[in-house]
């Protein structure tokens, strides 16, 4: 509702209605009031798009092996990042069934007041996503897991606000699982399960099945698989 009414949406960013005002307050001050509200949204918009965009992508034609698609990587962290939107869903669901009981007076202040914990998530994952990810999708599927992962173990070792804290690492440990999969077949079996080429190390083309044992000859077209 106040999105819908103080907050004009354009293509690329939610934007404060430049004539909108309060008979309390002064169209200058409503918009320095609702500036950090229309950052937070802006950011959630962006986390939307890429959560939303990622795991549409399962449904291209391709199977799971379409290097094209985004990494495992790149999913995981964004079901991990779409089980964090619920939780602030539910919370909005919470402070919306307070308003409407109308049992105690709730204004705007107090409800900037009460998401404000959220608001400050929601920039920090913002910004992470706009640094980590954002700035990468040109890159190679290898690069941009690399990236990602990195950027998280960053976020987690500088975090020192317990909450956000907690969700960067569930954010993180989520995001490896692609990878500990692949290193678990590797080491377990042999073979490098790597279907949309994300793994650090690749396999080259010209190394022919061996044993670990005896070096390895070297024949074109063929992959390498220890036994």
């Amino acid at each position: 509702m106040i999105v819908q009414w103080l907050l004009k949406n354009t293509d690329l960013e939610f934007m404060v209605n430049e004539k909108m005002c309060l008979s309390s307050l002064m169209p200058l001050s409503l918009r320095f009031g609702f500036e950090k509200f229309r950052i937070t949204l802006n950011h959630l918009r962006s986390l939307h798009d890429f959560i939303s965009q990622t795991l549409d992508r399962r449904k291209d034609i391709g199977g799971i092996e379409d290097s094209r698609k985004p990494p495992f990587t790149y999913e995981a962290f964004a079901e991990a990042l779409s089980n964090v939107m619920n939780l602030l869903s539910a919370d909005l669901l919470d402070t919306e069934k307070k308003i409407k009981a109308k049992q105690e007076t709730y204004t705007l202040l107090s409800f900037f007041q009460e998401i404000s914990a959220w608001m400050n998530i929601i920039n920090s994952f913002g910004v992470f996503y706009k640094s980590a990810v954002t700035k990468n999708v040109k890159k190679a599927n290898w690069e941009k897991a690399i990236v990602l992962l990195s950027a998280l173990d960053q976020a987690v070792n500088s975090c020192h606000e317990p909450r956000l804290f907690s969700l960067f690492v569930d954010l993180q440990l989520k995001s490896m699982a692609p990878y500990f999969r692949m290193i678990g077949v590797w080491l377990t079996q042999g073979r490098l399960e790597d279907y949309r080429s994300e793994f650090v190390y690749g396999v080259h083309e010209s190394i022919v099945h061996c044993k670990l044992s005896q070096e390895p000859t070297e024949i074109e077209g063929q992959k390498i698989k220890l036994t």
